[in-house]
């Protein structure tokens, strides 16, 4: 009966862990220009990103979490998508974390009213309102998501943006194979996508044309981003990898009686 009983809790601990998918990265900048008569200067790893979907019985979860080396900035972004909570509505929030201060934006979306409650606060004024939509309105994560899952490879959606605290027009294009990666990359990447054959990219653009996120698969597994077109690449480094870099930059500024208590906090 005992043993019966261990081995039922290691199944469930087991399942547990399965229904938590987390993705690392290394966000790295291209190596500035040549000055004249000096050699060139690479440019140091800019950011860390941890990704995670974790499925409960209450529902699912997407986040994504990036601490910046510079000035320990820290972006948290989580969004709860179907929910099996009575009443519970799909919910975006956005969290800029600074030493001195932060900013917080909230979403909840209810499809049925097509309608969006917008809170914001830690910026100069506090914010309350409601937005009403005629069109379907996805949340960035949750697109993405579906774009992981080939549920979505192209097409025009409008989302709701953080950044700029309202929505915006994003279009959606799949290539086959590797796009945008012609340029600068990481030698990380590089390695990386010399191991396997990425089968696609997909790219958000939006209204002018302009890049919103290029992002490159291998089946459903996320390989590389990019966050504007020239700019930095995130790309998959493993889990110790990871927490090894995030715990010497977060000793490199913070008390060391916080790094403990920010390493369980970012790097979960």
């Amino acid at each position: 009966m005992v043993l019966s009983w261990i081995l039922a809790f290691i199944l469930a601990a087991v399942s547990a862990e399965r229904r938590v998918r987390a993705e690392f990265f290394l966000v790295e900048e291209a190596p500035a220009a040549d000055l004249p008569g000096e050699d060139a200067v690479e440019t140091a790893p800019v950011a860390l990103v941890v990704w995670r979907r974790v499925r409960s019985e209450s529902g699912e979860l997407l986040e994504r979490d990036v601490y910046f080396r510079e000035d320990g900035i820290r972006i948290r972004h989580s969004e709860r998508l179907a929910t099996h909570v009575p009443g519970g509505l799909p919910r975006l929030v956005f969290r800029e974390l600074r030493r001195k201060g932060g900013r917080t934006w909230l979403a909840e979306l209810d499809r049925a009213q097509r309608r969006v409650e917008i809170t914001e606060w830690g910026g100069v004024h506090a914010l309350h309102e409601v937005w009403h939509f005629d069109a379907g309105v996805q949340m960035p994560l949750a697109l993405l998501e579906l774009v992981r899952a080939g549920l979505v490879s192209g097409g025009r959606f409008e989302c709701l943006e953080p950044l700029v605290g309202g929505t915006a027009a994003v279009f959606v294009t799949t290539h086959p194979g590797l796009v945008g990666v012609d340029g600068w990359v990481p030698a990380g990447l590089a390695a990386l996508l010399a191991r396997g054959a990425a089968d696609r990219t997909v790219e958000l653009r939006r209204g002018d044309g302009s890049l919103a996120g290029r992002f490159v698969f291998r089946g459903r597994e996320l390989l590389a981003s990019q966050w504007q077109a020239g700019g930095a690449w995130a790309y998959r480094i493993d889990a110790a990898d990871y927490h090894r870099l995030l715990e010497s930059w977060l000793q490199a500024v913070e008390k060391p009686q916080s790094v403990a208590e920010l390493l369980a906090s970012i790097g979960r």
